[in-house]
């Protein structure tokens, strides 16, 4: 039964896993953790490595493991294991960890798994503003702790581009679906301003002007911070 949860929790992780990130979801202490990966192991289902600063990480030995394990899983127990992994990055996100942008990558991936809109689109607007504050430096650098856990594969435009229209289509869903809340309103005057910062970045100043404008008027209108 541990065998069997262990290798159900971690099939909901985006990538690789880490263990001391995998224990929270199990609600096992480090002893057991090892104890039940090593039964695991034996099954040929995850492998394990150790990162240059002492980290243990697991990975499926092949992607259709995963995909076998996630589709025998109900839906009730993902949506449990979600919920789980959602509250563990929020309690993180509280204490100011440094790899923010990935645990607003991930906080997005999990909250779209359980259907939760408002709070993905949140977490992918978070995650756009540390992404845009380090590759495209328009905006406050972030500390030299948080930018070490920003990957360098992400430096291109397709990747803004692409996140950032994505972010905007889930804002015209959740507005037709509930109408331009409090909320969604911040959420737009925030993604005016990032797609203001976007166009600057490629040199379509009259655009940008346009845009950072709009998203000043907004909030003067509507009286609520950017």
């Amino acid at each position: 039964k541990k065998e069997r949860g262990f290798i159900e929790a971690a099939s909901i992780f985006p990538g690789e896993i880490p263990l001391i990130e995998l224990e929270p979801l199990l609600e096992l202490n480090p002893w057991d953790a090892s104890e039940t990966y090593e039964n695991v192991q034996q099954q040929g289902i995850l492998k394990e490595r150790k990162t240059e600063d002492g980290r243990i990480l697991y990975s499926f030995t092949h992607s259709r493991m995963k995909e076998a394990v996630r589709e025998r899983m109900t839906h009730t127990l993902l949506r449990v294991l979600h919920t789980k992994r959602i509250a563990w990055i929020d309690a993180s996100l509280l204490k100011s960890a440094a790899n923010r942008r990935v645990l607003f990558s991930q906080l997005a991936l999990h909250c779209a798994q359980i259907e939760d809109a408002e709070k993905e689109l949140m977490a992918r607007i978070e995650e756009l503003k540390l992404h845009f504050r380090v590759i495209h430096e328009l905006f406050p650098l972030v500390s030299d702790r948080e930018l070490r856990h920003f990957i360098p594969s992400v430096d291109d435009m397709e990747y803004t581009y692409k996140s950032m229209t994505y972010a905007e289509s889930l804002l015209d869903k959740l507005v037709r679906e509930q109408g331009r809340t409090e909320a969604l309103r911040q959420r737009e005057r925030e993604l005016l301003t990032l797609r203001g910062g976007y166009l600057c970045w490629q040199g379509k100043y009259a655009d940008a002007e346009q845009n950072l404008k709009e998203a000043l008027r907004k909030e003067m209108r509507e009286g609520s911070p950017i």
